[in-house]
Protein backbone atom coordinates (compact mmCIF):
# COMPACT_ATOMS: atom_id res chain seq x y z
CA UNK A 1 0.00 0.00 0.00
CA UNK A 2 2.98 2.14 0.60
CA UNK A 3 4.05 2.16 -3.02
CA UNK A 4 0.51 3.15 -3.86
CA UNK A 5 0.50 6.17 -1.52
CA UNK A 6 3.77 7.18 -2.98
CA UNK A 7 2.92 7.15 -6.58
CA UNK A 8 -0.09 8.96 -6.08
CA UNK A 9 0.96 11.94 -4.71
CA UNK A 10 3.80 11.97 -6.85
CA UNK A 11 1.55 11.72 -9.78
CA UNK A 12 2.25 8.35 -11.30
CA UNK A 13 -0.48 6.02 -10.16
CA UNK A 14 -2.69 4.65 -12.38
CA UNK A 15 -5.46 2.20 -12.31
CA UNK A 16 -3.57 -1.39 -10.42
CA UNK A 17 -4.23 -3.09 -13.78
CA UNK A 18 -1.56 -0.79 -15.53
CA UNK A 19 0.83 0.32 -12.38
CA UNK A 20 3.73 -2.10 -11.96
CA UNK A 21 4.87 -2.53 -8.17
CA UNK A 22 8.39 -3.00 -7.36
CA UNK A 23 7.74 -6.75 -6.37
CA UNK A 24 7.21 -7.49 -9.59
CA UNK A 25 10.39 -7.05 -10.60
CA UNK A 26 12.59 -10.49 -11.24
CA UNK A 27 15.07 -9.25 -9.48
CA UNK A 28 12.80 -7.76 -6.37
CA UNK A 29 14.47 -8.49 -2.80
CA UNK A 30 12.04 -7.93 0.31
CA UNK A 31 15.05 -6.93 2.57
CA UNK A 32 13.35 -6.66 5.94
CA UNK A 33 12.03 -10.64 5.22
CA UNK A 34 16.02 -11.25 4.04
CA UNK A 35 17.00 -9.57 7.59
CA UNK A 36 14.73 -12.07 9.09
CA UNK A 37 15.61 -14.74 7.50
CA UNK A 38 19.40 -14.48 8.51
CA UNK A 39 18.54 -13.89 12.13
CA UNK A 40 16.19 -17.06 12.25
CA UNK A 41 19.18 -18.96 10.79
CA UNK A 42 21.35 -18.36 13.23
CA UNK A 43 19.13 -19.45 15.96
CA UNK A 44 18.14 -22.66 14.22
CA UNK A 45 20.94 -23.24 11.56
CA UNK A 46 18.74 -26.26 10.32
CA UNK A 47 16.13 -24.45 8.48
CA UNK A 48 18.21 -23.90 5.92
CA UNK A 49 17.46 -27.55 4.65
CA UNK A 50 14.09 -26.30 3.76
CA UNK A 51 15.04 -22.50 2.71
CA UNK A 52 13.39 -22.11 -1.22
CA UNK A 53 14.92 -19.78 -3.40
CA UNK A 54 12.81 -18.74 -6.98
CA UNK A 55 15.13 -18.91 -9.80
Amino acid sequence: MTEDTYALLKGTYDVHTNFTYSFQSKGYVNKERLKGLKKDLKKRPGLSKIVATPH
